[in-house]
């Protein structure tokens, strides 16, 4: 990934997400961080626990219920 805030970064498939094994942080916290930078708003990329859908359902109201 190239973002324009913080450059080039390459991501490896780590134990159920995408880690930068130099100083270990996730892609999904540092495109919602950069985002918030960027627009202003808070942004949760984190999957829902029931589905592993990201964001696109709201617990009880998960494709697969909680």
């Amino acid at each position: 990934m190239s973002s324009p805030l913080s450059g080039p970064v390459r991501y490896d498939w780590g134990p159920g997400k995408w880690v930068y094994h130099r100083d270990g942080h996730d892609l999904h916290s540092r495109l919602s961080a950069e985002l918030k930078q960027l627009t202003g708003h808070e942004l949760d990329l984190s999957p829902c626990f029931a589905c592993g859908k990201l964001n696109t359902c709201q617990g009880d109201q998960c494709d697969k219920g909680s």
